[in-house]
C-alpha cells in the first residue's frame, strides 16, 4: 500500500458514520460472506471493524481475523468486539510487511477487502497471498469504489479501479468462480473462489 492513498486513523469516525451507513450498509455483504457459512473469515483493512464487528455477530460460530496497517485502529476494534461480546472470536493482526499479510497457509475459508483494492501498490502479489491464506474453496469478496459512483466521497477517481477490471486480474491470476454481484450504488462488489 502506498501511504498517498491510505485511510489514516485520524479519520476513523468517518469509517462507521452514518453517511457510511447510508451509502454502504454492512448487512449486505455481511450477508453475502455468511452465504458459504465459513469458520474462519479475514477482513483486510478491518479499521474500526465496521464489516469485522457484525460478520462475528452474524456467525455465531466463526472467528474474524482482522487485519490492519494502523495499530490504532486495530486497537479501537478490540474495544469494540468487548462493547459488543463478540471479542472471543475477534483476532486482530497487525500488517509490518506488504504485501505479506499475516495468515497462515490455509487459515481462512474466507477473506474480505472493503475499500482496500485502491490502496494496493502490487494487487497481484495481495492476490498471491490471499490465495496462500485461504483453504481450497475459501471465498474472496473485494468491495471498492466504482469509478462512476460518488466522486465527492471516497478516493480521487483517478486511482479507482473497475470491476472489470479487478474481475480480470482475478481470472488471470487463475480465480474460478469471479462475478460481480450489485450490492451498493457507488460501490462494485466482485467475488471468486481460491485458484
Amino acid at each position: 500500500m502506498t501511504h498517498d492513498h491510505v485511510f489514516h486513523f485520524d479519520q476513523h469516525a468517518r469509517l462507521d458514520s452514518d453517511q457510511r451507513r447510508e451509502r454502504q450498509p454492512p448487512e449486505p455483504l455481511v450477508e453475502l460472506i455468511a452465504q458459504s457459512a465459513p469458520q474462519v473469515v479475514a477482513d483486510l483493512g478491518a479499521g474500526t471493524g465496521y464489516f469485522a464487528l457484525p460478520l462475528a455477530e452474524r456467525l455465531p460460530t466463526a472467528h474474524v481475523l482482522c487485519l490492519d496497517l494502523e495499530p490504532r485502529m486495530l486497537e479501537l476494534l478490540a474495544e469494540r468486539a468487548i462493547g459488543v461480546g463478540v471479542a472471543d472470536r475477534i483476532q486482530t493482526r497487525l500488517v509490518a510487511a506488504r504485501p505479506k499479510l499475516p495468515l497462515a497457509d490455509g487459515e481462512v475459508d474466507a477473506a474480505l477487502l472493503v475499500n482496500l483494492w485502491h490502496e494496493l501498490d502490487d494487487s497481484a502479489a495481495t492476490l498471491a497471498e490471499l490465495a496462500r491464506g485461504l483453504a481450497p474453496g475459501g471465498r474472496l469478496v473485494i468491495c471498492d469504489w466504482a469509478p462512476e459512483g460518488d466522486r465527492v466521497s471516497g478516493p480521487p477517481v483517478k486511482i479507482r479501479a473497475s470491476a472489470a477490471a479487478v474481475e480480470t486480474a482475478l481470472s488471470d491470476a487463475g480465480w474460478s468462480s469471479v462475478r460481480c454481484v450489485p450490492l451498493y450504488r457507488d460501490h462494485w462488489t466482485v467475488t471468486a473462489e481460491h485458484p
